[in-house]
C-alpha cells in the first residue's frame, strides 16, 4: 500500500508526453516510497501506481538531500520510473524553514539566484534526456519556503522568486534544451496568482517558462458548486507566463476546476496569453 504521504501529483491539460487523444496525465508523488525507499519497496509502490493508471511521477529535490546524499537516490528512482514508461518531473528547491532551520548554501532566506542556477544546471546536465520537466522552487509564496515575503511595506517574495525563476530557466535550458521548465509550484493560499503576476513584472521582459505548476489542495470541506473563501487567489488559473499557452499543470492534489471559480486575465509585458484553460 502506498504511503500516507502520497499525493495525486499532476493533472495536466495537454500534458507532455501523453498517449494520443489523452487530455491529461494522472501522476503521483510519494518520495518516501519512490525516492527514499529500498529497491523492493519502490518496485512494489510502482506496481501499485501502475494499477492506478499513473504515467507521471513527481519528485522533490531539496538542497540538503542533494548535499548529503548526492544524486544516486534520484538516479535509481528516475531510472526505475523510466523503465515503466513514466514521465518524471523534478521539483528543485532550497532548504525550507523546517529543514536544518533553513540553513545551508541554498536555503529559504534570501537565496542566491546564481547559486541556485549553478546547482540546477548541474542537476539538469546529469539527468539530460531522462527528466522531462523541472519545477523551479516549491511554494515560493509561503514564508517557510522563501523569505522574506515582505520587508516593511515592500513586498519582496515575488521579486525574490522572479530572480530565482529567471536564472533557473536559463540554467535548465542551457543544460537540457528539450526539458520543460515550470514556474510556480505555488501554494493555494497567499494569493498565488497575484504573487506570480508580480514575480513576472519584477523581471525585465517578464518570466519565460513552458508552463505553470500549481497546488490546488485545500484543507476545508466545500459542497460541490459552493465557492470557498479560505484560499485567496483562486484555484482555476492560467499559465500566464508560458511559452505554450495550452499547458497548465495542477500538482499536489488534482482538483477539477469548474465554472464557479474565478478566472484571470493578465496582461504581461509581451502581451497576454490568449487561451482559457478552465472550461
Amino acid at each position: 500500500m502506498l504511503g500516507r504521504g502520497a499525493l495525486l501529483a499532476a493533472l495536466a491539460c495537454l500534458a507532455w508526453p501523453a498517449p494520443a487523444g489523452a487530455g491529461f496525465q494522472v501522476g503521483l508523488q510519494d518520495d518516501s516510497q519512490f525516492l527514499s525507499s529500498i529497491p523492493w519497496v519502490r518496485e512494489r509502490a510502482l506496481n501499485h501506481a501502475e494499477t492506478l493508471g499513473v504515467t507521471y511521477i513527481r519528485m522533490t529535490m531539496v538542497w540538503e538531500g542533494y548535499r548529503s546524499q548526492g544524486l544516486q537516490p534520484y538516479d535509481d528512482a528516475v531510472d526505475d520510473a523510466l523503465a515503466r514508461g513514466m514521465t518524471v518531473q523534478l521539483t528543485v528547491t532550497g532548504n525550507p524553514a523546517f529543514t536544518l532551520y533553513g540553513l545551508g548554501d541554498i536555503g529559504y532566506r534570501w537565496p542566491s539566484p546564481s547559486r541556485y542556477a549553478r546547482w540546477l544546471g548541474r542537476v539538469a546536465r546529469h539527468f539530460r534526456g531522462r527528466v522531462a520537466l523541472y519545477s523551479l522552487w516549491n511554494e515560493p509564496n509561503l514564508a517557510a519556503y522563501l523569505w522574506p515575503q515582505r520587508l516593511g511595506h515592500r513586498e519582496l517574495g515575488p521579486w525574490l522568486y522572479g530572480r530565482l525563476a529567471a536564472a533557473g530557466y536559463r540554467a535548465v535550458k542551457r543544460a537540457d534544451p528539450k526539458a520543460r521548465v515550470l514556474v510556480g509550484e505555488a501554494a493555494p493560499s497567499n494569493h498565488p496568482v497575484r504573487f506570480m503576476e508580480r514575480a513576472a513584472r519584477s523581471v525585465p521582459g517578464g518570466l519565460v517558462a513552458d508552463g505553470w505548476a500549481h497546488h490546488p489542495y485545500q484543507f476545508v470541506d466545500v459542497w460541490p458548486g459552493v465557492p470557498q473563501g479560505r484560499y485567496s487567489g483562486g484555484i482555476c488559473s492560467r499559465p500566464v507566463y508560458s511559452t505554450d499557452s495550452r499547458i497548465r499543470w495542477n500538482v499536489q492534489f488534482g482538483l477539477r476546476p469548474d465554472h464557479h471559480h474565478s478566472r484571470y486575465r493578465y496582461e504581461s509585458p509581451g502581451g497576454h496569453v490568449p487561451n482559457e484553460l478552465c472550461q
